[in-house]
């Protein structure tokens, strides 16, 4: 997922993540980013979504998991 940076600010990737994770209902959403990546980790961190585990496979992203209320 990505928005143009043109088009941030405007609550679209939070819209987009919302829905995802909504239409996935009964499921655990997860995602990775690169922990270097802080602002990032940030926002999704403010969207509800909790440190996992580290993926061994790429070694440099950590899992983030939605934790859906």
């Amino acid at each position: 997922l990505w928005v143009f940076p043109e088009m941030r600010g405007r609550g679209l990737g939070k819209a987009l993540i919302e829905e995802g994770c909504n239409i996935y209902k009964g499921c655990v959403p997860y995602l990775k980013v690169d922990p270097s990546k802080t602002k990032l980790v940030k926002y999704y961190e403010n969207l509800g979504f909790t440190k996992g585990e580290f993926d061994s496979e790429d070694n440099k992203l950590v899992m983030y998991r939605y934790e859906q209320n």
